[in-house]
């Protein structure tokens, strides 16, 4: 089944996870099936600043073009940090030639990503509470 395609039926049984609509599912940038939690899609233009919302995991940017320049700031801060283990996914559909990748306020960033991300690729991080420190882990 293509992504986007209408699903075969509305849900399906994760053995013991509960059921999931076929719209939670998504391909991951590793290209294996993953299941995934909130996502969003985001229309950005150049010179966008992105902050993820505490509660989303995916974020997809589907510019109209190539960007030349965009920000991204990671979920948290010290006192309201992310549980540990939390990814965050930033997949782009187009070209953005500088992007930049920083830790909110409290939190620090391992490898900070500054380069062009390219269209239909993505980044990946994950975070430590206990360090308050994200890291980049594709």
């Amino acid at each position: 089944m293509a992504l986007g395609s209408p699903p075969i039926q509305d849900t399906f049984d994760m053995g013991s996870r509960p059921r999931a609509t076929w719209s939670t599912w998504l391909l991951n940038l590793f290209g294996v099936v993953k299941y995934i939690g909130n996502s969003d899609v985001s229309v950005p233009t150049t010179g966008f600043a992105y902050t993820v919302p505490d509660t989303v995991e995916l974020v997809t940017f589907d510019p109209v073009g190539t960007l030349s320049t965009g920000s991204v700031t990671l979920p948290g801060s010290a006192t309201n940090g992310p549980t540990s283990g939390r990814k965050v996914y930033i997949h782009s559909t187009k070209q953005i030639t500088t992007l930049t990748v920083s830790a909110s306020p409290g939190t620090t960033i391992s490898t900070a990503f500054a380069s062009t991300l390219a269209a239909n690729t993505g980044i990946a991080y994950y975070f430590n509470s206990a360090k308050l420190k994200w890291y980049r882990f594709q």
